[in-house]
């Protein structure tokens, strides 16, 4: 399709043209910012779920170990030793992947 505009006009439409290509290449920006940012917030969920996850089978399998270990208060201290290192060990992990305020 082809606009004709008379030249007195022709200035202004170039600017409004130009003016609609700058928002346009701004709003491209910001779509690519975002898209790098959701690449980023989904490898930190991912990072996040996988240390929960690990989180939740080592207190069910020390759990069970409490359960087996009841008769035997030696090995009882030793098992609470060894929650109270995955306790820091998690209490690290979250810190670590908790970004600052």
């Amino acid at each position: 399709m082809y606009h004709h505009f008379e030249p007195q006009y022709s200035s202004q439409v170039e600017q409004k043209v130009d003016q609609v290509l700058a928002v346009a290449r701004a709003i491209q920006r910001k779509v690519d910012s975002m898209a790098v940012d959701l690449t980023a917030l989904t490898a930190r969920v991912a990072r996040v779920t996988e240390v929960v996850e690990s989180a939740v089978v080592l207190l069910r399998a020390l759990a069970q170990l409490i359960r087996d270990a009841q008769a035997d208060p030696i090995k009882v201290a030793e098992l609470a030793a060894s929650l109270d290192a995955s306790a820091q060990a998690l209490a690290d992990a979250v810190a670590e992947n908790t970004p600052a305020a």
